[in-house]
């Protein structure tokens, strides 16, 4: 039985079903919601917390009101996959809605459509849950100190915000959360290339946010443009469905090919995550040269095994050849 769902009045609340609507239909794509879309964003306790509340009827004013918040996305989602796939009955004369008070044929693309509206208010509530929660932590503890909170918090980049600097639309916290393990993944690359060492010296300044002047340069300028590349030109891989007939864009409330998934070619895909590796490796070079330029500023980074210093010129080995030399000295340039 769903956890935050008690009947179909409840539900109608927050989606389009009309009192008609059997609950014992909709109840098992309440409970997969529950664990699948809605504990991941809030974490374990703070959803037992909010069902335990429900079944004391004890639940707090700030509770109430994260409870309003988690019901909406989760009746959005689980509507989206009942309404429009188990009410269908397919017949000579195509396919049909039924169990309505007024029986009628219902196009694919129609059905498709009201899905695809249902699933796109589903996760524009996930980003009303999340700013909600963002803006009143204080409330929720159980939220804070959870792996929903704290899995993405611990990243150079730890804002939708930050990310939509370099890759555009993706400004979305329920989009963002779906970039956060590849984000974790990439900040592997950027720790090789500047040490273990300094890396951890950014991240506690980042987490702490008492990121130093110089550091800061660092971050801001080269780090995470860097890594939101990376993870862009990477995401291009794992965020997609490979189907026999393409590649479609998907996320785990997406994942079978139908109207609301839209086609990727694969040269596409290959192209843009060409362009953004690309643009990943001239800011790597280029924060390398930064910090080569200005060692002094950054000694964590120039006692690293990462940092190679430049070898000693000779005076052999700078002597140019448009002035004499003497004979006994071999040109070094060319």
């Amino acid at each position: 039985m769903s956890k935050l769902f008690s009947d179909i009045n409840e539900l109608k609340q927050y989606g389009m079903v009309n009192v008609s609507y059997d609950f014992s239909d909709i109840n098992p794509e309440l409970i997969v919601r529950e664990e699948k879309t809605i504990i991941p964003y809030i974490g374990r306790d703070q959803f037992d917390r909010l069902a335990q509340g429900l079944v004391n009827n004890d639940l707090t004013t700030e509770e109430l009101d994260l409870l309003d918040k988690v019901r909406l996305p989760l009746a959005q989602f689980s509507i989206a996959y009942t309404s429009f796939t188990r009410y269908i009955q397919e017949s000579a004369s195509g396919s049909h809605v039924t169990k309505t008070e007024t029986k009628m044929p219902a196009g694919m693309q129609a059905m498709a459509r009201r899905r695809n509206e249902t699933l796109i208010r589903g996760f524009n509530a996930i980003d009303i849950l999340l700013d909600f929660l963002d803006r009143n932590k204080t409330d929720y503890t159980l939220w804070e100190n959870s792996t929903a909170y704290n899995d993405y918090r611990g990243l150079l980049i730890f804002t939708p915000e930050q990310l939509a600097k370099y890759i555009p639309n993706s400004d979305s916290k329920a989009l963002f959360i779906q970039y956060a393990p590849i984000i974790r993944e990439q900040e592997i690359i950027i720790r090789g290339r500047i040490g273990k060492d300094f890396y951890d010296e950014l991240k506690q300044q980042v987490l702490d946010d008492t990121l130093t002047p110089e550091n800061a340069i660092v971050v801001n300028d080269y780090v995470r443009p860097a890594l939101a590349f990376l993870s862009h030109a990477s995401a291009t891989l794992q965020l997609v469905h490979v189907h026999p007939f393409g590649l479609y864009f998907f996320n785990e409330l997406n994942l079978d090919q139908n109207a609301s998934v839209m086609k990727a070619e694969a040269t596409f895909l290959d192209g843009v995550k060409d362009t953004y590796e690309q643009q990943a490796e001239t800011k790597l070079f280029d924060l390398l040269a930064f910090l080569n330029a200005n060692i002094n500023d950054y000694p964590t980074y120039r006692d690293s095994d990462a940092y190679t210093p430049p070898e000693e010129e000779t005076e052999e080995e700078c002597a140019c050849p448009n002035e004499p030399q003497p004979s006994n000295v071999k040109i070094g340039c060319f």
